[in-house]
């Protein structure tokens, strides 16, 4: 710095003030900063504000605490209060921010010929069709859960309509075994701290299947040796390597769709060696174990290696998922909970009082679809 007299200084700065003008996005319009004449009573400026919410990305519905400064959202971390994802959220969570600032978002409704319209418009218009609708309202969308699952059942009921919720994630094979096992369709929660023993035959826990940071955040305390002096070990049996059995401290390679096999033999291991109630030892008199280790291409030794630690020590059995569906995906998610049943597994790592919404099955769907095109529905939400 000694070095550099007057005039290069001069030269250096009028370099770096040309860079900076060019620099300038000329698309992006200029706006005058004025100060409020009213301040609003939540907002002081330079002091950000906290506002608790729930993410929208997926149906785990995470809680949220949102970072807010004069107005603006800043930023979204997890709520520590929340007992779904504690502190943590997931990267679709944290893009959230991206719904309200992506430049080629929507920014206001529109109507089908690509017209935008104002909030106001497009509200009086859509009351005006359900009005006239006389109760041909329908809604298609993705699984939801709580209290926005229970607004929108209330808003199109209201309407005389009907709701359907699907997505291909392998819920409604978990429904419909939950309704068969314990007569009802709600999805359980899987409690992953206290569970030694996890073993999933497809479900993607880790990535994307249910609620992936919960069950992320009990794997992170279940693989902690400072909790409970034991090291959970994760067992994959399933066809192919998945983002979550990509962890796995085992992987056992099933016969491609013959995972309900190995499930079969699991659950016909384990209720040898508990008291099995005798609705359970019907549904298995025809499994035969050795025939369905074989079937599905494991070893029997191990599988009952396996049911022994089960009935042993806590655990946690997962169903299959979206990448294992097949027309058996109902009768493998049902084997999964006899399991979890017999090993003292419900109310422990299993919870079932948990009302996470309801599952449509692909039939309900293409019912609704139905009515749409034979002109039955009037208005149609997606």
């Amino acid at each position: 710095m000694a070095s550099i007299n007057r005039r290069d200084f001069f030269k250096a700065a009028g370099l770096s003030g040309a860079t900076g003008l060019v620099a300038c996005d000329p698309m992006v319009p200029i706006e005058n900063v004025l100060p409020y004449v009213v301040q609003p009573e939540q907002i002081l400026p330079g002091t950000p504000t906290f506002f608790s919410t729930a993410c929208d990305g997926c149906s785990a519905s995470c809680g949220v605490v949102a970072r807010n400064r004069e107005g603006h959202l800043i930023n979204l971390q997890g709520n520590p209060d929340t007992p779904v994802n504690g502190d943590g959220l997931c990267p679709r969570g944290q893009a959230g921010l991206q719904d309200l600032y992506d430049p080629d978002r929507f920014q206001s409704p529109q109507r089908g010929n690509g017209d935008a319209i104002t909030w106001d418009a497009a509200l009086t218009e859509i009351g005006q069709k359900v009005a006239a609708s006389s109760g041909s309202v329908g809604w298609l969308g993705r699984y939801r859960t709580g209290s926005l699952g229970s607004l929108i059942s209330d808003v199109v009921g209201a309407a005389g309509g009907r709701t359907v919720h699907w997505e291909p994630f392998g819920y409604e094979a978990l429904a419909v075994a939950a309704q068969a096992a314990f007569g009802s369709s709600a999805l359980p929660r899987y409690v992953l701290d206290e569970a030694q023993t996890i073993v999933s035959f497809g479900a993607d826990w880790l990535h994307t299947w249910l609620s992936p940071v919960d069950q992320a955040r009990g794997w992170g305390v279940a693989r902690d040796p400072a909790h409970g002096n034991a090291v959970a070990e994760f067992i994959a049996i399933e066809p192919r390597v998945s983002n979550t059995s990509a962890r796995a401290d085992t992987w056992w390679a099933t016969v491609p769709g013959n995972e309900l096999h190995a499930a079969l033999a699991l659950l016909k291991l384990v209720a040898g060696k508990v008291q099995a109630p005798a609705s359970i030892q019907a549904y298995l008199a025809n499994v035969d174990a050795e025939k369905s280790a074989t079937a599905a291409g494991l070893n029997l030794a191990k599988l009952e290696e396996l049911a022994g630690r089960l009935v042993a020590h806590p655990s946690v059995v997962f169903p299959g998922g979206a990448a294992t569906a097949s027309a058996h995906s109902g009768q493998l998610a049902l084997a999964t909970l006899l399991i979890n049943a017999l090993v003292g597994n419900l109310g422990r790592t299993v919870q079932l009082d948990n009302h996470r919404g309801t599952v449509s099955s692909w039939n309900d769907v293409e019912s609704l679809l139905d009515d749409c095109r034979a002109g039955k529905v009037g208005v149609l939400f997606v």
